[in-house]
């Protein structure tokens, strides 16, 4: 595989930040975004940062939250602990997100092709897709599942699965990112049956049991809360 230096792959990432704050104050709007559940979204996140728990501060009963899984909420919940608990706080903090995204595509792709030109395109048709910018500046959870979609990938990407699962520190790591993908977006689940089939095509049995174990106990508990 052919070798590039780091110093140029250092020079596209800046290239990559560069164009993104350009495209991205270009793009910004401050005013909330009537499509999808913002608000509800926004509320979830101050009841939490500010101790309420995961309810509904709408409701003049405060009555606990079953629909929307926590992991965004938390993610805002987050953001308001170290930025002003305003909209353009969460908004600017997806902007964020995008921007790492698209940095992560560039080092996937640089990782499994051995190609920068080949990384460079793939991270640039990435950030001038017109869909990721639009949910880039509005409160939704799409960036934060893209976010941590393409971490779990470059994780996986240079992970070894031959130390026994418990003494594998990148495979608890990615268990974990399955789990919490699955509370940001219940597409997350994909990820952990991406995860699964890998193991059962190579016949791992012990991660694929691990895995199995790992994200069903990390999952029941939103599950049973739902059913309450």
């Amino acid at each position: 595989m052919k070798k590039y230096p780091t110093l140029m792959l250092f020079g596209i990432a800046v290239a990559v930040t560069i164009t993104f704050k350009a495209v991205y104050n270009r793009i910004y709007d401050k005013k909330v975004d009537f499509a999808g559940d913002n608000a509800v979204y926004f509320m979830l996140g101050k009841a939490i940062s500010g101790g309420h728990g995961y309810r509904n501060m709408n409701d003049i009963k405060r009555s606990l939250h079953n629909h929307f899984p926590p992991g965004y909420p938390v993610i805002i919940a987050g953001i308001f602990k170290i930025f002003p608990d305003t909209f353009n706080s969460v908004k600017s903090a997806n902007g964020l997100f995008m921007w790492a995204s698209v940095i992560l595509m560039l080092l996937i792709a640089r990782k499994i092709t051995g190609d920068i030109i080949i990384a460079s395109l793939a991270a640039g048709l990435m950030l001038l897709n017109n869909h990721l910018l639009k949910f880039s500046t509005i409160m939704m959870s799409e960036m934060s599942f893209l976010l941590l979609t393409l971490t779990f990938i470059f994780i996986f990407t240079g992970c070894e699965f031959k130390k026994q699962p418990h003494r594998n520190i990148p495979f608890l790591i990615l268990l974990l990112i399955c789990a919490f993908a699955y509370h940001v977006r219940s597409l997350g689940l994909s990820l952990a049956g991406a995860f699964v089939l890998f193991f059962l095509i190579h016949k791992n049995w012990k991660y694929l049991i691990a895995t199995s174990v790992g994200f069903i106990l990390l999952t029941i508990p939103w599950i049973a809360y739902k059913k309450n």
